[in-house]
């Protein structure tokens, strides 16, 4: 079975939106909403597509079971950080869960 596959360890992060008291600015913290089990690997080369009419580079693909997920949250693994550009259910059989995204650090 594909999970089988799954065997590093993946934090998601959520982000909570609010305004900072001290200067009035609108400001983001990162709440950690769950860890699972996946694999991140890195796609062949810089793909592209187009997603309201911009182009949205990945660099790396998450292969996970089903975690609620989409493109406001961000996957850390080790000392890497993501962004999510996108996210599918393969078949739509609810299995697991193919999720593109783009490194940020």
């Amino acid at each position: 079975m594909i999970q089988d596959y799954f065997t590093d360890t993946i934090s998601l992060y959520s982000p909570a939106y609010g305004v900072s008291t001290t200067t009035g600015e609108n400001s983001t913290t990162w709440t950690l909403a769950t860890t699972f089990k996946g694999k991140i690997r890195p796609v062949s080369a810089y793909e592209q597509y187009s997603q309201n009419k911009n182009t949205v580079f990945k660099t790396h693909r998450l292969y996970c079971d089903i975690v609620t997920m989409d493109e406001t949250y961000k996957v850390v693994s080790g000392t890497s950080t993501y962004m999510i550009v996108g996210v599918l259910n393969p078949m739509g059989m609810n299995r697991w869960l193919q999720v593109d995204m783009k490194v940020i650090s």
